[in-house]
């Protein structure tokens, strides 16, 4: 766990990361969650990945459609049961007006 947290900052902090990555085009797309440090997250997509011992695929959808951006969470448990969760998903900070 350590050792993911280390690999996890050097990435953050590298000249060529990207900048602001919660709206950077180039995480558009699907990206399979191989790692979470958040056993207590509302997310059952999240809880899943953080509690089970099976080995299930797990992907985020990263999509934009008339400029709003949507997050899908999939669970794929086998090729005929898959559970999805869809959202809005919003950058905006709401601390901050």
């Amino acid at each position: 766990d350590q050792e993911i947290q280390t690999l996890i900052q050097q990435l953050q902090n590298h000249p060529a990361s990207i900048p602001n990555p919660a709206i950077a085009s180039e995480l558009y797309g699907r990206w399979r969650l191989l790692y979470s440090t958040n056993p207590d997250t509302s997310s059952p997509i999240q809880r899943t990945a953080t509690s089970s011992k099976k080995k299930f695929q797990i992907y985020q959808d990263i999509l934009v459609e008339n400029n709003t951006l949507f997050v899908n969470q999939v669970i794929e448990f086998s090729t005929t049961f898959v559970l999805s969760v869809n959202a809005l998903a919003s950058t905006k900070d709401p601390f901050r007006n």
